[in-house]
């Protein structure tokens, strides 16, 4: 899914003629918390030798859970706290 998204900018673009553009504040740390997620996952299932836990999934949760209020607070900190 997220592959096709540049072709679909692509093609708009080419039809419309018009420029892209999106704003996201937020862009310059999802980027590295996504990093550095894959790779303490990585890490984790290599200790266990690439076997999957409960602990595993609710760590997973957890950890999602906080990515999404860090992104949503820095793209939106000026709505909540104005």
């Amino acid at each position: 899914m997220t592959g096709l998204a540049g072709f679909a900018w692509m093609f708009y673009v080419l039809v419309t003629g018009q420029n892209v553009q999106f704003f996201n504040n937020s862009i310059q740390f999802q980027v590295p918390i996504l990093i550095a997620v894959v790779l303490v996952k990585y890490v984790i299932l290599l200790y266990n030798g690439f076997k999957t836990k409960k602990a595993l999934f609710k760590a997973n949760v957890y950890c999602y859970l906080v990515f999404l209020l860090v992104v949503l607070l820095i793209e939106y900190k000026e709505s909540i706290f104005a």
